[in-house]
C-alpha cells in the first residue's frame, strides 16, 4: 500500500498526464509536420542542393568575368595613357549586330544617361573597333571601322623613323583598306598601322597589319586583330 502522500501525488499527476496524451493525440500531425519543416531547413532536398550548386557555379563565372573586365579596363587605361582617375571606361553590352551589304553597325545598351556622346570611340578589349554615330537615352549606335562609310586618319609605320600618313576605311566586303597613300611603293606586307594622334581622345592606337598590297590597282588591305563579326561586350572611354 502506498502512503497517503504518494497517493495524493499520483492523483495529482494522472490528470496532467492524461492532458498531455490528449494534446499529443490531437496535435501530433502538426508536430510531425513542424519537425519535418524544421529538418528541411537543416537538410535541403537534393533538388535544392542542385540549385545551390548551380548558383555557386554562376557566381564563380560572374566573378571571373568581372575580374577579366577589370583587367581589360586597366590595360586600356594604360594604353590610352589615362592617369586621371576621374576618367572612366564604360563597359557596355552589345544588343544587336547589323552586317548587311556595306553596313557594319552594332547597337549597345548604354546611351545619353550614361554620358555617351556622338564621336566617342569604342573598343573591343584594347582594339579600336568603331565610333558612336547616334545616341539615345539608354542605347547607342556604333559605326564599325570596316563599314564602307567609316574613315579614320592613320599612319603606316615604315621604319622607326619613317611613317606614311593616310586614311583607313571600310569597303563593301567589310575589309579594311588604306586610301590617299602618297608613297605607295614604301608600303610592305607586315607594316603596322596606327591611329594618328589628332586629339587627346585618341592617341596612337594599334589598328592592325598590312596583309595585301596591289601596286597596279593601288589597293592596300589591313587586318585587324579584333573580331569584327562577333560581339558580346565593348568598352567606351569617357
Amino acid at each position: 500500500m502506498l502512503p497517503l502522500e504518494e497517493k495524493n501525488r499520483v492523483k495529482f499527476y494522472i490528470p496532467f498526464l492524461i492532458f498531455l496524451i490528449l494534446i499529443y493525440i490531437f496535435l501530433r500531425k502538426k508536430l510531425i509536420s513542424f519537425f519535418y519543416k524544421f529538418a528541411d531547413t537543416l537538410t535541403p532536398y537534393p533538388s535544392q542542393l542542385e540549385t545551390l550548386k548551380k548558383e555557386i557555379v554562376f557566381l564563380k563565372a560572374k566573378l571571373v568575368s568581372l575580374k577579366s573586365l577589370e583587367a581589360e579596363n586597366k590595360r586600356l587605361k594604360e594604353l590610352l595613357g589615362l592617369k586621371d582617375e576621374n576618367k572612366k571606361i564604360i563597359v557596355s553590352k552589345v544588343l544587336r549586330v547589323n552586317i548587311s551589304g556595306g553596313h557594319r553597325e552594332i547597337l549597345i545598351d548604354k546611351g545619353k544617361e550614361d554620358g555617351l556622346e556622338i564621336g566617342m570611340y569604342v573598343f573591343k578589349k584594347e582594339y579600336l573597333i568603331g565610333q558612336i554615330i547616334e545616341t539615345f537615352e539608354n542605347m547607342s549606335r556604333i559605326l564599325l571601322i570596316n563599314d564602307a562609310h567609316f574613315y579614320l586618319p592613320v599612319y603606316v609605320k615604315i621604319s622607326e623613323s619613317e611613317r606614311e600618313e593616310c586614311l583607313l576605311k571600310g569597303n563593301l566586303k567589310g575589309e579594311l583598306e588604306l586610301e590617299f597613300v602618297e608613297n605607295f611603293e614604301k608600303i610592305k606586307i607586315g607594316n603596322k598601322v596606327y591611329t594618328q594622334k589628332f586629339s587627346s581622345l585618341l592617341p596612337d592606337i594599334y589598328i592592325g597589319k598590312v596583309y595585301f598590297v596591289n601596286p597596279e590597282q593601288k589597293i592596300i588591305k589591313v587586318s585587324s586583330p579584333a573580331d569584327l563579326k562577333n560581339f558580346d561586350f565593348v568598352v567606351i572611354y569617357k
